[in-house]
This record gives structure tokens, C-alpha cells and sequence, in this order.
């Protein structure tokens, strides 16, 4: 009867724990580590993200301060165009002219500056957003180093112990050969 066939088969049982095992390690030491990464470019696109709109914020802020002082000036050459207009008629067209000039001007401005508020409301949206996925990124993160950690322990674990019973396994399955061998050299 062969004996070393009988071992065979729990030899690549323990040969697939011992690989599988490494298998575990390894990927509890790789993809915890790949979501990190993608977490840190997600915090990096917030961060910039972040300055472009703190810049459009104060670029929105200086045009503010000249949308008010284009106003007063408007306001300005609007009452005394009025006040010639009343005082000479002759006149009239081109003061109404001078004074559609005015309006118009003021007006395209204004347009400009509800434009850019509006892509600054629309940008603060999105950092909202980008903001709320980092939180949740972080979060999966240390569910992921929670996970990696009793993976990688048993991987080890598993790897170990497969290791140990294949060498066992081949040890025996090696020394009932040389049992059989000095059989046959006996008959």
C-alpha cells in the first residue's frame, strides 16, 4: 500500500493555506494603502479647490467695491445730466444719449458681478460636497485599517500554520518513501 499518496492531498491543502495566507497579508497591506492615496488627492483637490474660490471670493469683493463706486459716480452724472437736461432742452438727445450711456454701463456691471456671485454659490455647493466626501473617505479609511489589521493577522496566521503542516506533511510523506524504498530493497 502507498502511504505517500495518502499525504499528497493534505499537501496541497496546506500548500494552498500557505499561499492563501500570503494572499491575506499582502492585500491587507496593499489596499488600505491604495484608498489612503485616493484620499489624499481627494483632500489635495479640496485644498485647491478651496483657494481658487478664496480668490474669486475677494476678486467678487473688489468688484463689489467698484460696482458701488461706479454706482455713485452713475448717480452723480445722472443728476446733474438731469439737472442740465431741465435747464436746457436743446441739448435733450444727447443727455438722453449720455444718460443711456450711463445706465448701460452700470447695468453690464451689475450683470457681471450676479454672474460671478452665482458661480461663487456654485462653487461653495461643490466644496460643500467635496468636503462631505473626504469626511466619508476618512471614515471608510479607518474602517479599512480596522479590516486590514484582523486580515493581515489572519493571513499570518493562516500562512504560518500552513507552512508548518506542509513542512510536517512533507517530512512525513518523504520519510514513509524511504520506508517504502528500504521495503522493496528488502524483497
Amino acid at each position: 500500500m502507498d502511504f505517500s499518496s495518502l499525504f499528497s492531498s493534505g499537501d496541497n491543502l496546506y500548500k494552498f493555506l500557505f499561499v492563501g495566507g500570503i494572499v491575506m497579508f499582502c492585500f491587507s497591506m496593499v489596499y488600505p494603502l491604495q484608498k489612503k492615496q485616493e484620499l489624499e488627492i481627494e483632500i489635495n483637490t479640496y485644498n485647491k479647490q478651496a483657494e481658487f474660490l478664496n480668490q474669486n471670493i475677494k476678486d467678487l469683493y473688489v468688484k463689489v467695491k467698484e460696482c458701488k463706486a461706479l454706482s455713485k459716480t452713475s448717480m452723480e452724472d445722472l443728476k446733474r445730466l438731469k439737472s442740465i437736461k431741465a435747464k436746457d432742452n436743446k441739448q435733450s438727445k444727447q443727455i438722453d444719449i449720455q444718460m443711456s450711456t450711463i445706465k448701460k454701463t452700470f447695468s453690464v456691471q451689475l450683470d457681471s458681478l450676479e454672474k460671478q456671485q452665482q458661480q461663487v454659490t456654485v462653487k461653495q455647493i461643490i466644496l460643500k460636497y467635496n468636503q462631505q466626501k473626504i469626511n466619508l473617505l476618512q471614515e471608510h479609511s479607518l474602517a479599512y485599517d480596522h479590516y486590514s489589521l484582523w486580515l493581515m493577522i489572519a493571513g499570518v496566521i493562516t500562512g504560518v500554520s500552513g507552512l508548518f503542516f506542509w513542512a510536517i506533511s512533507t517530512y512525513n510523506s518523504e520519510k514513509l518513501k524511504k520506508e517504502e524504498i528500504k521495503k522493496a530493497q528488502r524483497n
